[in-house]
């Protein structure tokens, strides 16, 4: 939200076009050894220390030199966008926005290591502290200095490098003494790299297809118009968030299943995988469309345009977020190659629509090819669950989360008209959506065992 109000429209445009392009290097160049470690550092760390640290090492050096390449190629390439583009400020600020490709792939790798040895405070600090924390000082320091496009490219590759530094700091202190002594002459993992390679390829697929719309949004139309796209993506993101917190725990959970050979373990680790994200993720997503104008204006006037994007934004990412778990458990089941099919095709169906309705409908086209987008993988993946594992994450304990979420949404519509646009309407918002909706849930339809769940959470929480 700096952005726009410190460099403008333009700028910012230009920013969220390159960012698009770099979440999709950045998952290519951390070419799938963090799922190497959460199978192999997770397993060598327990039970024989000397493979977790070949699988640590052979993870950094295959990543290191992946990004290293895709951040030359970009650089190297940087003049040719610009020229097609027609828009010269692209070449400088990709060139050096390039620099902190290495540094946040990284970084990935050492949070998933950090995941692997049950280190789970560790990402948190760095992604969810240190980085917004190094991004928003630097972004400021830019616009201080009046370096322009050139600056906040700067700013974003320093922030990167600097939050590389931290991470290495962090996971010295808190993994086992000596572990970071001589990486670089430990042998060769024999087994990661064979595992990975359908990961990578899975990997950028899946980035491709969650970044695709933003990338057709910069080559054919205006920075503006990719300036309001990408603030309605960026709201609309925050629908998954809840996904993402589960993305370590799932594996593990799965691999046990699957080992067990229990077809109702497996079932009921999916159904509540999928309700607990189900029921965490709804009020955000209420939150979010009713408020969806206010937030936009934190931006700038001119992006609450965009407001009936962010709907199409939220839905989306909410049904990825919710629904995407059986995905994960095809991947744990060693068929991975079957969501690279589907990646493919969805690929195919996503160019395809963009194609054809980001130039008759703009900004719109490009969200419904990208809900497109969002909801052919997963259809494919839970008819592929259900006939190959014989598992789908459905159950009758989805139907009340649903129903509550719909009544705080209306709610929250009809009582946020009463509070003054902006801020306060936010803060009004968010804390009558969040509150009301747990509130609700809790003296209604809140299962006993779950009751006991967070009341054993708050007991570790107040010690």
């Amino acid at each position: 939200m700096l952005i726009p109000r410190l460099f403008g429209q333009a700028t910012h445009g230009i920013y969220g076009g390159i960012l698009g392009i770099m979440e999709v290097a950045v998952r290519f160049g951390v070419a799938g050894t963090d799922k190497g470690l959460y199978k192999y550092l997770g397993k060598g760390g327990g039970e024989d220390p000397a493979e977790g640290k070949r699988a640590f090492a052979s993870a950094l050096r295959l990543s290191t030199l992946v990004s290293s390449l895709l951040a030359a190629a970009m650089f190297v390439g940087a003049p040719l966008i610009a020229a097609w583009k027609e828009t010269p400020q692209i070449a400088p600020a990709l060139r050096l926005m390039s620099f902190g490709l290495a540094p946040m792939a990284l970084v990935l790798v050492l949070n998933a290591a950090a995941l692997s040895k049950r280190q789970a405070h560790l990402p948190p600090l760095i992604r969810g502290v240190m980085e917004p924390a190094l991004l928003t000082v630097l972004t400021l320091a830019a616009w201080l200095s009046g370096a322009g496009t050139r600056g906040l490219a700067m700013a974003y590759a320093l922030s990167y490098v600097g939050l590389l530094a931290f991470a290495l700091w962090l996971c010295k202190r808190s993994f086992e003494k000596n572990w970071f002594s001589g990486l670089l002459r430990a042998p060769k993992h024999p087994d990661l790299t064979r595992f990975v390679r359908p990961m990578v390829t899975l990997e950028v697929m899946n980035s491709l297809r969650l970044r695709l719309d933003t990338i057709f949004v910069f080559a054919v139309l205006p920075p503006e118009k990719m300036a309001l796209y990408a603030a309605s993506e960026y709201i609309g993101r925050v629908a998954a968030n809840v996904r993402y917190a589960f993305d370590g725990i799932a594996s593990p959970l799965f691999a046990e299943a699957l080992h067990s050979r229990d077809l109702e373990r497996r079932r009921e680790t999916l159904q509540s995988l999928t309700r607990w994200v189900w029921l965490l993720s709804l009020p955000l997503a209420t939150t979010l469309i009713s408020l969806r104008a206010d937030l936009l204006g934190l931006y700038g006037e001119a992006y609450v345009a965009a407001s009936a994007i962010v709907v199409v934004h939220v839905l989306g990412h909410f049904a990825n977020g919710a629904l995407a778990f059986s995905a994960a458990l095809l991947t744990m089941s060693g068929r991975a190659w079957l969501l690279v099919l589907n990646q493919a095709f969805t690929l195919v169906v996503h160019s395809l629509l963009s194609w054809m309705l980001i130039p008759r409908l703009g900004i719109m086209g490009a969200a419904l090819a990208f809900l497109a987008g969002m909801l052919v993988p997963i259809s494919l993946s839970l008819i592929e669950a259900a006939r190959l594992e014989g598992v789908h994450p459905f159950n009758r304990a989805l139907l009340p989360p649903l129903a509550v979420g719909l009544l705080v949404l209306g709610i929250q519509t009809l009582v946020t008209r009463l509070v003054s646009p902006g801020i306060p309407r936010i803060l009004g918002g968010t804390l009558l959506g969040l509150i009301g909706y747990f509130a609700l849930y809790w003296l209604t339809v809140f299962r006993p065992e779950e009751k006991e769940s967070v009341s054993r959470i708050k007991k570790r929480i107040l010690g």
